[in-house]
């Protein structure tokens, strides 16, 4: 079968906590803290070692206690119950913040721990961004639109901590990001193509790129999150 047009219930989870889809992918986090990843795992972002395609769910040993997942595009982070984050699969443009800016790994099929102290993150295209307790957050992958809020437009191959962002609680990424700050303002950076990230649309240089901003606030929003969603 290679579509459903109607809801279907996948068997083979039991007691579903949270859920998360990438580009060709999806994960799962049950409520005994297994993870479970099924689709496309052509870059590793199944957190499994083979290259195959796996239509029913496949259990992520390498990340016992899971308690959050977030699918990218083609790749995957994941936090455990010890707050550690945990990334795999696709890393061509960094994205997994596992080596240095000299090295590129162009992907990881066996979860690696990047990070610690944890409390959520968000993968998006090409990029990742992590927020610890403290309300710090950081970022890796591709800058070259200002989607990780980072001062140069370059690929960034560790987690670099978001400094023109004030304390903040949650994130959400795609091609662009957006974070809610402890104040309940809501930042967002990366490209503004067709007014995503609130009126100030991006500008482009003469070569058609869109030129990177520091992280600004979109006006006339205020959230409250007494919690964290189950569905991203």
């Amino acid at each position: 079968m290679l579509n459903r047009g109607t809801p279907t219930l996948v068997m083979e989870i039991d007691r579903a906590y949270q859920v998360s889809c990438g580009g060709k992918h999806t994960a799962v986090v049950d409520c005994f803290g297994n993870l479970w990843t099924f689709g496309d795992n052509f870059q590793g972002q199944l957190g499994v070692p083979d290259w195959e395609v796996h239509r029913k769910p496949v259990w992520v040993s390498h990340v016992p206690n899971c308690r959050f997942v977030s699918a990218g595009w083609e790749h995957t982070a994941a936090i455990n119950a010890q707050n550690d984050l945990y990334t795999f699969g696709s890393n061509d443009h960094g994205q997994l913040g596992i080596s240095d800016e000299s090295v590129n790994i162009p992907s990881k099929f066996t979860p690696t721990k990047v990070l610690s102290n944890i409390k959520t993150v968000s993968s998006g295209g090409n990029h990742t961004i992590a927020i610890d307790f403290d309300g710090n957050a950081y970022a890796c992958g591709s800058n070259l639109e200002g989607q990780c809020g980072l001062p140069e437009a370059k690929i960034y191959r560790t987690f670099t901590k978001i400094e023109s962002l004030p304390p903040a609680d949650d994130v959400v990424c795609n091609q662009s990001s957006l974070a809610v700050d402890k104040a309940g303002k809501v930042w967002g950076f990366g490209a503004n193509v067709s007014g995503e990230l609130g009126p100030n649309l991006s500008e482009f240089n003469k070569k058609g790129a869109v030129i990177p901003k520091n992280p600004e606030v979109i006006e006339n929003i205020q959230l409250y999150l007494p919690d964290r969603k189950s569905v991203v």
